[in-house]
């Protein structure tokens, strides 16, 4: 202010710009703070407000089946049954904190003209989005069979025609749930199902040992060239040791190379089954769950001795899902 009243009184035009530096900033601060506050308060009032649910809004698509006048999930009463449904899991003005992932697939389960359902979170509204069953069935088969031979243990139809009930013994190809008009078969079946797994135990056991005798083989070096100072060993079986060391390092480094061959014999060693009887039974258990992603229920052994060759069946009982996934 000074420097500008000295610049007046002597006859300048002065023009003010703006201010740069601290005063800029001490000028700025109280709309700094006004606007942090601001902030502040905006930020807490959303986190905390976000936490509720203020409406639910369902996507409806402009083309869907009902326009062609089919049954759809858009039908007014089938429409008005899912909102109902739903409205049981999120209810506006209340704290939103149910697991989105699990209404989901119950959604899904409970509605057979529902293929896929998507619920998402957006500040306080929730969004609801639907797939149709009859467009997204087009690679499900008319029917579902019995992979194999199994008995039904339960048996959920999501949308089709039970052909089965629990406790069915039934066996590879039989019709376990058929479709219903246009609506392929969806349905949650688990069954008990026997995998065979095979382990063989030999109680001839074959292996090397060692007899005493000894043969050394001497050869010399110099970079890559190798010779040879003796003959070659005579033994059938055997194992070797290598002692090296330099003969000279100076400007040839010439090395000596000393292999100790020791002589193995082939033995037979019996192993009789009992020894080995609980890791036998284990490897045909595992061969027997390599064949399935279900979940063991019992397993049954089977041993068949031939001279001294052991085969080991494990009859495994499984309960396994055999419907749509």
């Amino acid at each position: 202010k000074a420097v500008t009243q000295i610049a007046q009184n002597l006859g300048l035009s002065i023009k003010n710009v703006g201010y740069i530096g601290l005063v800029k900033y001490i000028k700025k601060l109280p709309y700094l703070l006004g606007a942090f506050l601001g902030i502040a308060v905006a930020v807490y009032f959303n986190i905390f407000s976000s936490a509720y649910v203020n409406n639910v809004n369902f996507i409806v698509p402009t083309e869907h089946s009902c326009s062609n006048a089919n049954n759809c999930i858009y039908k007014q009463e089938n429409f008005k049954e899912i909102k109902n449904y739903i409205s049981n899991y999120i209810k506006t003005g209340e704290k939103f904190n149910i697991n989105i992932i699990n209404l989901q697939n119950n959604v899904v389960a409970n509605f057979a003209l529902i293929e896929n359902c998507n619920i998402k979170k957006h500040g306080c509204t929730v969004v609801v989005d639907f797939t149709e069953a009859t467009n997204k069935t087009q690679n499900l088969n008319s029917v579902i069979t019995a992979p194999q031979n199994c008995i039904i243990s339960s048996i959920t139809t999501y949308s089709g025609i039970a052909k089965v009930k629990a406790g069915d013994t039934v066996v590879k190809g039989q019709v376990l749930v058929e479709s219903d008009g246009d609506i392929k078969p969806r349905a949650n079946i688990i069954a008990k199902i026997w995998y065979l797994g095979m382990a063989m135990h030999n109680c001839d056991q074959f292996g090397y040992k060692k007899t005493g005798n000894t043969y050394k083989e001497t050869q010399i070096s110099l970079f890559n060239l190798k010779t040879k100072l003796t003959n070659n060993c005579a033994f059938t079986y055997y194992t070797t040791n290598t002692y090296s060391n330099y003969v000279t390092n100076l400007f040839l480094p010439v090395k000596k190379h000393t292999i100790v061959y020791e002589e193995l014999e082939l033995v037979n060693n019996y192993v009789p089954f009992e020894q080995v009887k609980e890791d036998v039974l284990n490897k045909a258990k595992q061969d027997a769950l390599s064949k399935t992603n279900g979940s063991p229920v019992e397993c049954t052994y089977s041993i068949v001795t031939e001279k001294n060759l052991v085969r080991v069946d494990c009859f495994l009982l499984v309960t396994e899902q055999i419907g749509t996934q």
